[in-house]
C-alpha cells in the first residue's frame, strides 16, 4: 500500500491577489494571459476577482 502525503499549498498574500486582479482588469490584457504569466489557474484568478468585487462586503480584505 502507498503512503499518503500531505499536500503543500501555496498561500498568496493579499497584495499579490490585488495586483493580479488589477492586471486582469486592464483592458488591453487577456484574463487567461495574466493567469498564465502568474503561474496560476484562471479559475483561481476569477475567484480572486469575484472576492475583490465583493470587497466592500468583506471580500479579499478578509483573507489577510
Amino acid at each position: 500500500m502507498g503512503q499518503t502525503r500531505k499536500r503543500n499549498y501555496v498561500r498568496y498574500t493579499l497584495a499579490y491577489k490585488l495586483q493580479a486582479v488589477k492586471l486582469a482588469n486592464h483592458p488591453d490584457v487577456r484574463f487567461k494571459d495574466v493567469a498564465e504569466s502568474l503561474g496560476i489557474h484562471p479559475v483561481m484568478l476569477y475567484r480572486w476577482q469575484m472576492e475583490h468585487r465583493s470587497d466592500s462586503e468583506s471580500g479579499l480584505a478578509s483573507c489577510v
